[in-house]
């Protein structure tokens, strides 16, 4: 029997962050899935503009990062440290080069090659969504 994927709490923050995030029909049909499993998204394609706004969220707030390894280089050192981050999903062309990186970090979750592998082991993974998944 197949586990049915988990719901993240309504609590949760998703942020994407990628250069075309809003510029594609594949990159804005999978908005419309991320919808269907959190209630609060945001997209960025502005690495300053992302970190503008993670910096002044709420102490409380819990969000996740899916960003592009690109941003994630510059990004993730900069806001790992943030309570309100508390996991981060990568995907990237270079695989190897990004783990290399990131593995620095605990809150790096997932390293893909495409942003939907990084959405299906989000949405698997539910509330447990920063594992160590490597």
């Amino acid at each position: 029997m197949a586990t049915k994927p988990l719901l993240l709490p309504k609590t949760y923050t998703l942020i994407w962050l990628d250069a075309n995030v809003n510029n594609s029909k594949e990159n804005l049909k999978a908005q419309q899935q991320l919808r269907s499993i959190i209630s609060c998204l945001f997209t960025f394609d502005n690495d300053e503009r992302c970190l503008e706004y993670i910096s002044s969220s709420s102490k409380d707030a819990r969000i996740i990062l899916i960003t592009s390894g690109s941003f994630g280089r510059n990004i993730v050192p900069q806001i790992v440290s943030l309570s309100q981050i508390i996991a981060i999903y990568i995907y990237c062309m270079d695989k190897k080069a990004n783990k290399q990186w990131s593995q620095q970090f605990s809150k790096v979750c997932h390293i893909g090659f495409t942003v939907n592998k990084c959405f299906f082991v989000l949405r698997n993974s539910g509330e447990r969504c920063c594992c160590s998944i490597r």
